[in-house]
């Protein structure tokens, strides 16, 4: 994901597979799949399932259109993954 300036890292415990994202440049954290105020964590069964989630969700709001859109008084880039899982992800249970 070089060209979106992303990496995606997936890892695994007890509970499944889950993805973390930080960016090239700089190493800046950009959050995880399990942070999600309003539902319940996003675990996954599958490495394969885990990067699908993580690159369906860059395709739908890379970092670019993240910082257009979120609300400039409380930008960080530690949101983006925040972002994405609850205003990218097709079902979030709210």
């Amino acid at each position: 994901m070089d060209e979106k300036n992303i990496i995606i890292s997936i890892y695994t415990n007890a509970s499944g597979f889950l993805w973390h994202l930080s960016k090239v440049d700089s190493g800046t954290y950009l959050g995880w799949c399990g942070f999600e105020k309003n539902y319940a964590s996003k675990i996954f069964t599958t490495y394969e399932n885990a990067l699908e989630d993580a690159l369906s969700l860059i395709e739908k709001c890379d970092l670019t259109k993240f910082a257009y859109e979120y609300p400039k008084k409380t930008f960080h880039w530690g949101h983006y993954a925040e972002w994405l899982n609850t205003n990218y992800r097709d079902n979030p249970k709210k």
